[in-house]
């Protein structure tokens, strides 16, 4: 009798999780059996940031067997450090020790999901282990702003920080802050805010992938100083917090609606566009947040050459837009 019956919980498992056929389709391409996210746009390497996805997703699918295949790898071969955080990449093995902070932060927002959805303490309990250690080691204070590193190591400056602003999770944070109510989260929210404000560069006033801030508060673009596959996220997150009110939406509206044919990239200081189109995970992003909130939304549609990336942009941009999380 018990083996019927766990035979038909895992059934309905199945069931209820595989409803979905775009989850079908990114669970049976990019997720391994032994619960391994494909990045197959970077050499099918491995990283915290897509562990973390894949976690927030499968809590979304209402997929626990999923999630637990995600978490038991992310554990087994992410969370080796001496802290609670993650080395950011896998390829065969870790080959850079160094965390990456959105990694750590959607991991820590997947397991405080899944223990609400699953009713599983300990989840909760391994999520605050994080949390004390990105407070401990990512969050510092400068003119009296909270400042959330890009990683533990490589981007403290003597003169400056460089900082990626689209590791500014706002939905996560919001779920920090009720967790742990005495944490900087929500102070890390409406420094983030700030920073996204000043982050405004060339024509369109969008912000780069990477930005450097002085001590002087001033920012100004980093690296590539591209709007392109690290920036594309920063508009999602705001919508997905509810934090995208209309002086922070518009330069994202005008940009698209003044190129409909989603270049991939621009030079925030040159205004130069690529040659080549975004990936439909940029398109969806611009989806939501174009959406006439009267009207339904058509989603673009993802295909076999959707990677990793652009196919999370666009299950992630849906979920966001049923206010799934929380």
């Amino acid at each position: 009798m018990m083996k019927i019956l766990l035979q038909l919980v895992l059934f309905l498992s199945v069931s209820c999780s595989d409803a979905d056929p775009s989850w079908m389709a990114f669970k049976s391409r990019f997720v391994t059996q032994d619960g391994r996210v494909l990045d197959t746009g970077n050499g099918n390497i491995s990283h915290s940031e897509g562990q973390g996805y894949g976690m927030i997703l499968s809590v979304h699918f209402d997929d626990p067997l999923t999630f637990n295949r995600l978490w038991k790898w992310t554990r087994k071969n992410l969370q080796t450090r001496p802290d609670a955080l993650l080395s950011w990449k896998f390829d065969k093995k870790v080959t850079d020790p160094n965390n990456a902070t959105d990694g750590d932060i959607l991991v820590a927002w997947a397991l405080i999901l899944a223990s609400k959805q699953w009713d599983n303490p300990s989840h909760k309990k391994r999520a605050l282990k994080i949390l004390g250690d990105i407070k401990k080691k990512l969050v510092i204070s400068q003119n009296n702003h909270f400042i959330l590193l890009p990683a533990e190591v490589g981007f403290q400056k003597e003169n400056e920080i460089i900082l990626n602003l689209s590791y500014y999770v706002f939905p996560a944070l919001q779920t920090f802050a009720q967790v742990d109510p005495n944490g900087p989260w929500q102070d890390l929210i409406d420094s983030g805010m700030e920073q996204i404000k000043k982050a405004r560069f060339g024509q369109w006033q969008l912000p780069s992938d990477w930005v450097t801030f002085n001590q002087e508060e001033t920012m100004s673009s980093a690296q590539n100083e591209n709007f392109g596959f690290d920036a594309i996220r920063i508009p999602l997150y705001l919508a997905w917090g509810g934090l995208l009110d209309t002086p922070l939406k518009e330069p994202f509206t005008a940009y698209w609606s003044q190129n409909p044919d989603f270049p991939a990239t621009i030079n925030v200081n040159t205004n130069t566009i690529s040659d080549y189109r975004a990936p439909t995970g940029f398109e969806c992003i611009a989806t939501l947040i174009q959406a006439d909130p009267d009207e339904k939304i058509n989603w673009p549609k993802l295909d076999k050459n959707d990677d990793y990336y652009s196919s999370a942009l666009c299950l992630l941009s849906r979920m966001a837009y049923q206010g799934a999380a929380s």
